[in-house]
């Protein structure tokens, strides 16, 4: 317990510690910790989330997901705040910072809300019914994702991130919170309407995916299906960098491996040659982190160029797995996928490794307050590692100018030379070798310790792969290593009763919304809760406070809907209702909380978004709403 708050001190506590230790009458460990879970204003102090922990200090009251918090929702009548988000979230700090550690904001959501807080990745079931309410609702998803719910926990209204003062077109989230509690208190009804409409949408896209599970052929998955879905997939594809539609972008494996399927039939070259292009445009990209392997999570441009720095490892897991295909099937590529296996391997080992054996989940974006800080370089800072010379042969390789790519004229590394000679090829090697020993000196990116079993069947599937289409050894042993981590510390403990198992522990195993029936995402389970060696004591994750704010990366996704709305019955199976309904999408119409404000969309630009009008009456409830806001994705 210990190890797993004194990371997580906050700055009065660790203060106070001081001035005992300089009386001559320091705390013993105990002491300390008795003083640290009543000091706290909240409950999330004695979770086994690294996520959770980080916001143990803040001044909501906040409480994990379990029954005990609906029930208290229910007791005191209010609507409930449920704010999902994870460690490494680089928008998840810019909210926390700038509203959950705002006593004002603190105090509304007190006083108004009974406030949750999730970690997507310790309940992947929460998180994927309150995504798939978002989209029904009509918005993009992402993370932070912010569900306003009645007591019972039915969503009625949802959003993402939301700035403390009225920007990129929306709302301050003082205001959204005052706006969505007067309308749970005045217009419950309204309210009410939402949630069906919500928990209607839901249980229409479950039966979609349920019908499609159940009526499907595995006999018809023939060859020249493969081959046409190859062709369809590489007309989508960008014929210039690789990768699937424009900014931001991500990795995308799963449709990036059906085209590796395509690829390998006869016919199938067009989708051989997008998904070498597609291979190509990461693996020389900024995406890829050319110093100590590993890939982040996703572009915020078309060229893979700045990356949203988080490195998460179900993406390095598939990754390998796609590499190792490059690798089997030979081409000018092989030579670069094979490097990319054994850096990504080593860097799984170096960096994601528990000491009990299993790989922990990601790396945070931000270090020092600062996201990206930790990666990027300048010229001064190449030429005080590597001499002037070096220098400037490795800048002109990677990019870096005076001017940079990235913010305060940094650069994100990219390759942006051809590799033609070997002997070009090792010196760079060696000065990448320098400028990493050199980067390792720097405050490192918070860690998510946490062990998820599903993760790490993702990652030794990819271990494997890599093994099999690369012949990398090291990979092999890391998935061993792995596999009989999960055997030893998580199936056999399981058994056994130390570990614990995919069932949420006692007293919190609240089921998600009432009546939702959305297929959920596969449970993972985090190891440790009990006591299991199967998770790290030390928590490096816990980063108290950043001083973060909303940068030129802020990637809009733009345009306006020009569907219709009509007021008529929706067509289902379950009981008729009449409610505003998507002619075209054939989904409910969500009224929205505008604020008393118009309404606005948002277009793409590098300079960060820019409003144009929408179509909304300002009254606060806008049932007919010919064109929808679409907000930018924040994370």
């Amino acid at each position: 317990m210990f190890g797993q708050v004194e990371g997580a001190v906050c700055r009065c506590g660790a203060a106070i510690a001081q001035r005992r230790a300089a009386s001559g009458n320091p705390w013993n460990r105990q002491q300390f910790v008795e003083w640290y879970i009543a000091a706290m204003s909240n409950r999330l102090v004695a979770e086994s989330s690294p996520y959770l922990r980080q916001h143990a200090d803040n001044p909501v009251d906040w409480w994990p997901w379990g029954a005990e918090a609906f029930a208290e929702a229910r007791r005191l009548d209010k609507p409930v705040f449920v704010s999902i988000g994870y460690a490494a979230c680089h928008w998840c700090h810019v909210m926390a910072h700038e509203s959950f550690e705002d006593p004002e904001t603190a105090r509304l959501l007190n006083e108004r809300f009974v406030n949750i807080k999730v970690d997507r990745e310790e309940r992947p079931d929460v998180d994927a019914i309150f995504m798939n309410a978002i989209q029904v609702q009509g918005e993009g998803g992402g993370w932070p994702l912010s569900a306003f719910c009645l007591p019972d926990g039915r969503p009625y209204f949802l959003g993402t991130y939301f700035p403390p003062e009225p920007r990129f077109g929306r709302p301050s989230f003082r205001e959204l919170l005052t706006a969505v509690s007067d309308g749970y208190r005045t217009r419950r009804g309204d309210a009410e309407d939402n949630a069906l409409a919500l928990l209607d949408g839901l249980e229409r896209v479950d039966a979609h995916y349920r019908r499609g599970a159940l009526t499907a052929d595995r006999a018809a998955l023939s060859p020249s299906l493969l081959i046409a879905a190859g062709r369809q997939l590489a007309e989508r594809c960008d014929a210039r960098h690789g990768g699937l539609g424009g900014a931001p972008k991500f990795p995308s494996s799963s449709t990036h491996e059906l085209l590796a399927r395509a690829g390998r039939f006869p016919h199938g070259q067009p989708a051989r040659e997008a998904f070498d292009r597609w291979a190509r445009g990461m693996a020389e990209g900024g995406i890829y982190d050319h110093l100590g392997g590993g890939f982040a999570r996703y572009s915020v441009d078309a060229r893979w160029l700045v990356p949203h720095f988080e490195k998460m490892l179900y993406d390095q897991a598939q990754l390998l797995g796609i590499y190792a295909g490059v690798a089997a099937m030979g081409g000018a590529l092989a030579v670069r996928a094979e490097q990319i296996i054994a850096e990504t391997c080593a860097f799984l080992a170096r960096e994601l490794s528990d000491p009990g054996g299993g790989l922990w989940s990601s790396l945070d974006a931000d270090s020092e307050g600062e996201e990206g800080k930790f990666s990027v370089w300048t010229p001064d800072e190449l030429r005080a590692v590597l001499g002037p010379a070096n220098a400037a042969v490795f800048a002109h390789a990677y990019g870096v100018t005076e001017a940079g790519n990235f913010e305060h004229g940094a650069s994100v590394l990219s390759r942006v030379t051809p590799r033609t000679s070997p002997a070009e090829e090792d010196h760079l090697a060696e000065l990448r070798g320098k400028l990493f020993a050199a980067r390792s000196q720097r405050v490192r990116p918070g860690t998510d310790d946490k062990v998820l079993s599903g993760w790490n069947g993702l990652a030794i599937s990819g271990l494997v792969a890599a093994w099999r289409g690369g012949g990398h050894g090291p990979a092999l042993e890391l998935a061993l290593r792995v596999g009989r981590f999960l055997r030893d510390a998580m199936i056999e403990a399981a058994r056994r009763g130390v570990g614990t198992p995919t069932a949420p522990p006692a007293g919190r195993g609240a089921e998600p919304p009432v009546g939702s029936t959305v297929s959920s995402s596969p449970g993972s389970t985090t190891a440790g809760r009990s006591g299991s060696t199967a998770r790290s004591t030390t928590t490096r994750s816990s980063r108290r406070r950043c001083s973060i704010s909303p940068r030129r990366r802020w990637t809009a996704r733009g345009g306006t809907s020009a569907r219709g709305w009509s007021a008529r019955s929706a067509p289902s199976s379950s009981p008729s209702r009449t409610g505003w309904w998507c002619s075209t999408w054939r989904r409910p119409a969500i009224r929205c909380w505008c604020i008393a404000r118009s309404r606005t969309t948002t277009a793409r630009s590098r300079r960060g978004p820019r409003s144009r009008p929408g179509r909304c009456s300002g009254s606060g409830w806008s049932p007919a709403t010919p064109g929808r806001s679409r907000w930018p994705r924040p994370t």
